[in-house]
């Protein structure tokens, strides 16, 4: 399979689709599999089986509420609605300005639902979109959130690439686990160790509650299908869709100063993780920017500069746009920098 960033828009689309069903099917399975254990605490006449599921839906719901909810509740303390901030300047614009920039975003998603827009109060450079399922009467869990530094650095045509990048999630790319914050996958993990009150002594509990793991961790990879791949055809998605409607050359500009200003040498790996990295991963190649950022030397690029970046980027053996920032790095959840400015070229300029 030849690598995402290298693919086109229909086959990224396709790709997506198919993750996208994988999702909903998995999520069908676990809410039938709620469905019929609320049915057995309903009906069973087994006081340990009654016991242990009223305990296992109750340990469900606080794991799910302590690894999933409560961390991104508490980033969303900080976020704030564009009325309720007290200046009149939120770094380099109005609020009369961000008011028309947010406006004007929200305009395109034409009759889709229209999230709530927050800022973030927070120094780190972040933005994301929470459409949540039977929960979207709270605002903060229906929104997409921006933080506030990206006003020092972004034109106003950055700003809206990244907010419509997010609004690509928040009205289309997204998957069904992502829009009920995953709870039914702590359900489908937790419920069924319930069954264990019809196993008799610790030796034999153990063994089964280990048989139990490994048959759910293996029904997840077959019905959900998750991988890397399908993780990324979200962000590659969302970049083409904020570069349909803001420009891909503001999503580029927009990724790199994401990348410039996140950049944290002191957060990489330690030096036995760079060493099994570099045994396991080809090396990159470091992008020489002054052959290309000539036009306004300012660490973005212009549109006269544009064809000098991309013939660099091009003939540069596994390239690597930014260096000492971990958004240039490939993760479970996102491809790096360098392979989404290439997917943006390939499929928008």
């Amino acid at each position: 399979m030849k690598p995402l960033h290298q693919w086109t828009r229909e086959e990224m689309l396709a790709f997506f689709k198919k993750s996208n069903f994988n999702s909903r099917i998995y999520f069908i399975c676990c809410l039938l599999w709620i469905l019929f254990c609320i049915y057995l605490y309903k009906t069973t006449g087994n006081a340990a089986l009654k016991s242990n599921l009223y305990w296992l839906f109750i340990t469900s719901f606080v794991i799910w509420y302590l690894i999933t909810l409560r961390p991104m509740l508490k980033i969303l303390r900080s976020a704030k609605r564009l009325e309720e901030f007290p200046d009149e300047k939120i770094g380099n614009y109005s609020k009369a300005e961000l008011s028309r920039i947010f406006e004007e975003v929200l305009a395109i998603s034409n009759n889709k639902e229209k999230p709530n827009i927050f800022i973030l109060d927070i120094e780190v450079c972040n933005a994301f979109a929470l459409n949540v399922v039977f929960l979207n009467f709270i605002k903060k869990l229906n929104s997409i959130s921006i933080s506030k530094v990206f006003f020092n650095h972004l034109t106003e045509d950055e700003i809206k690439a990244v907010l419509l990048h997010e609004m690509g999630h928040f009205n289309g790319y997204i998957y069904t686990e992502n829009k009920v914050v995953s709870l039914s996958h702590w359900f489908f993990l937790i419920l069924p160790f319930a069954f264990n009150c019809y196993v008799i002594g610790l030796y034999a509990k153990v063994c089964v509650a280990i048989i139990i793991s490994s048959v759910l961790a293996r029904l997840f990879v077959v019905i959900r299908k998750k991988t890397k791949e399908g993780e990324h055809a979200l962000e590659y998605l969302c970049d083409l869709y904020a570069s349909d409607h803001a420009g891909g050359l503001n999503m580029i500009n927009a990724l790199i100063t994401l990348g410039r200003l996140n950049a944290t040498a002191e957060e990489q790996s330690s030096k036995t993780v760079d060493k099994i990295k570099d045994a396991l991963i080809p090396k990159r190649k470091a992008v020489n920017w002054t052959e290309f950022d000539t036009k306004i030397v300012n660490g973005k690029i212009e549109k006269e500069e544009y064809t000098s970046f991309i013939n660099t980027m091009e003939n540069t053996l596994n390239p690597q746009l930014l260096v000492n920032t971990l958004v240039d790095e490939t993760s479970f959840t996102h491809p790096s920098l360098t392979d989404r400015v290439l997917f943006i070229h390939r499929n928008k300029l």
